[in-house]
């Protein structure tokens, strides 16, 4: 989904690209995007009723948990949390960006 709030480190098409590119070989997996409604929207659209969110710490579940819980009002989708690794939690887009 692309979020006019937020402004992404990389074009969204190489996010696209870099996805489908991981994505080859899985093929129950389907790489998409939309720019139009909210997510739940294009879930009901799509018949998806499961959303995964990768979170590096506490602070990323602050933002996540009311939104999943929104989600869940709004559409009935169920949302799934991944922690990173403690070894890579500390990567994020803005360190990458300042070290590049």
């Amino acid at each position: 989904m692309s979020n006019a709030n937020r402004a992404g480190s990389f074009p969204v098409r190489g996010q696209f690209d870099r996805l489908r590119a991981a994505a080859t070989e899985l093929n129950n997996v389907t790489v998409d995007s939309s720019t139009r409604g909210l997510l739940v929207d294009y879930g009901s659209r799509a018949g998806i009723d499961v959303v995964t969110r990768g979170g590096r710490n506490v602070s990323n579940l602050d933002c996540d948990i009311p939104m999943a819980r929104m989600n869940h009002e709004l559409a009935g989708a169920e949302t799934s949390f991944i922690s990173a690794s403690p070894a890579l939690a500390y990567i994020s887009s803005t360190l990458v960006t300042a070290m590049s």
